[in-house]
């Protein structure tokens, strides 16, 4: 028995319209489209210089890792002074992350990066003076340039990677810090076994004001200014507050 034309019409319809759908629909439409800024260089001077800077500056946390503890043992020092030593340093260099984020974003991104680098670089310096309260109390500072240099160096990776390569751009930063510990250590044992511990601490020096002039001299081109407004405190940013004055709604005064 024949089919009728209009049934074979009606079957050949609905079995190439998922065919059509598959190629025209949203998600072909979809696959086709390229992300903004996909070809855009990852590789600019600014991204390099960025790089020089983050290798360096972990390049003289490296040498001193291994140092300090060798340091407090040989100046008398126990394994819980050493302990407390490393404590010191991470307790600022964690907790005051997110304030140095906040400084970026309000205050001056330059600025944070900038003197955390630079407080490095004084601080191996310090670290020359023979006093073990001195040590502990170089630790701290060291730990606060530390993070100002950290949170400010994540942020310029998120300013100058292009969008679509962040990913790629994040790889690349983080393998600065691996190639700073292939040689930081052994460098700084090496340098105290051969010249004593005056010749690591000037070299993890030299590393961070190397560091600092890259980021005074080269293309690492940061905003100087605020990149967002300060945050609204709670009074004033309702329009209660606003209709009946300050205070007047009741609600409490946020310090900043």
């Amino acid at each position: 028995m024949a089919e009728p034309p209009e049934l074979r019409a009606a079957i050949d319809e609905a079995v190439a319209a998922p065919e059509a759908e598959a190629v025209s629909g949203p998600l072909a439409s979809a696959a086709l489209t390229v992300a903004p800024g996909a070809g855009a260089s990852l590789y600019s001077a600014g991204f390099v210089a960025l790089l020089a800077v983050t290798l360096l500056g972990f390049s003289m946390n490296m040498v001193l890792q291994p140092v300090l503890p060798v340091l407090v043992l040989a100046r008398g020092g126990d394994a819980t002074l050493v302990g407390l030593i490393v404590a010191a340093f991470s307790f600022p260099s964690v907790l005051l992350r997110p304030v140095f984020g906040r400084l970026v974003d309000e205050w001056n991104h330059r600025r944070v990066y900038l003197l955390g680098a630079l407080g490095l670089a004084l601080c191996s310096v310090a670290y020359l003076i023979p006093s073990l309260a001195v040590v502990f109390a170089i630790r701290l500072v060291h730990g606060t340039a530390w993070g100002a240099f950290n949170t400010g160096g994540h942020a310029a990776l998120a300013r100058l990677a292009p969008p679509a390569r962040r990913g790629e751009a994040s790889g690349v930063f983080n393998l600065m810090p691996g190639l700073a510990q292939f040689f930081g250590p052994s460098l700084g044992l090496a340098l105290v076994a051969l010249s004593g511990f005056d010749a690591a601490f000037l070299a993890a020096a030299g590393l961070a004001l190397l560091a600092t002039l890259v980021m005074i001299f080269g293309p690492l081109r940061l905003p100087a200014a605020p990149t967002h407004p300060a945050r609204p405190s709670v009074e004033g940013s309702r329009p209660a507050c606003r209709r009946a004055g300050a205070g007047a709604c009741g609600c409490r005064r946020t310090r900043r």
